[in-house]
């Protein structure tokens, strides 16, 4: 489990179960895929990224597997996740011009979960959310597939 008191950005390939805590946001800066290419959890590769506040993929055109989690826990309006952000020549965050993702794709295998609304409307038709059914049986560190009963104290 990896903590990090800010913003994370990410991209690449997933070696392991490993679960990645934000206190902000997460940035995606390009592909999040499993070992080998893969798109789908298997039993060594899994991922999940709890964002605090705000999920936000800034490529024009991306895939992300993995559970994704968001609060928009700050003043940040209604939004968990937010497509309508890029980076520029000097890897700085900001807004995209209007159609400017409009030729991209974007494509999330895995779970979403979010206190708010999703906005990938950017990436036009193009865009899919495919749930990963390995998800259930090959969770990251801290995310239990089923909940487990504990005696807590003996009356």
């Amino acid at each position: 489990i990896v903590y990090v008191n800010g913003d994370i950005f990410v991209k690449g390939e997933v070696k392991g179960r490993v679960t990645v805590v934000s206190s902000n946001n997460i940035y995606y800066t390009d592909n999040v895929k499993y070992s080998g290419g893969a798109s789908v959890v298997n039993p060594n590769d899994s991922v999940a990224f709890l964002a605090k506040n705000q999920h936000y993929f800034l490529p024009n055109s991306v895939e992300v597997s993995g559970i994704v989690y968001g609060e928009k826990a700050y003043n940040t309006g209604n939004l968990a996740i937010v497509a309508t952000k890029k980076l520029d020549s000097n890897y700085n965050v900001v807004n995209i011009s209007p159609g400017e993702k409009n030729d991209g794709h974007f494509r999330h295998f895995g779970n979403i979960v979010m206190n708010g609304t999703a906005n990938t409307a950017v990436y036009l038709n193009d865009r899919a959310y495919l749930y990963d059914p390995n998800i259930k049986y090959f969770r990251p560190p801290g995310l239990p597939v089923q909940p487990v009963l504990r005696l807590v104290r003996e009356a």
